[in-house]
């Protein structure tokens, strides 16, 4: 889906609806405007939560690697999404996919009503990955789902 990278009302109004009525599907929203994807997402992600999105937070996760190596991600989550903010981690984006972002999609999620529903993962900025990464993540967005869906921004 494209994000225009005008910042007419009208636009984003029906960009942010798109998004909103298609969040139960995996997507790719890009365009050329960085801050107006983030903008459109951020504002389609209040509209599905109901609730107050949380704040980004720095976590630290520990790589299963050879070395076992400590990696920062900014991150905001809810019991139905997670949010990841990627920025360029060199080699080890490899195992920041298969060790990480395998394990929160493998699981569904319970929403505030008890029921389970699926998660919904947003990975912002994914064209920082390498390709090797990207087809790690193809293969995680098949795999799982029945329980997570995948929704990716890209400039």
């Amino acid at each position: 889906m494209w994000a225009h990278q005008h910042h007419d009302d009208v636009f984003l109004g029906k960009h942010i609806d798109k998004v909103y009525q298609l969040i139960g599907l995996n997507m790719v929203v890009y365009g050329h405007d960085e801050s107006t994807v983030h903008y459109v997402v951020a504002a389609a992600l209040d509209q599905f939560l109901h609730e107050e999105i949380p704040t980004w937070e720095y976590k630290t996760y520990v790589l299963d690697n050879d070395k076992h190596t400590p990696i920062n991600l900014l991150v905001r989550q809810t019991l139905v999404y997670y949010e990841i903010f990627l920025k360029d981690y060199g080699s080890h984006d490899r195992h920041l996919v298969k060790h990480v972002i395998n394990e929160i999609s493998k699981n569904m999620s319970i929403n505030t009503k008890g029921e389970l529903c699926n998660k919904l993962i947003v990975l912002h900025n994914i064209h920082l990955l390498s390709p090797e990464s990207l087809h790690i993540i193809t293969v995680f967005v098949e795999k799982h789902v029945h329980g997570s869906r995948f929704l990716f921004t890209t400039n």
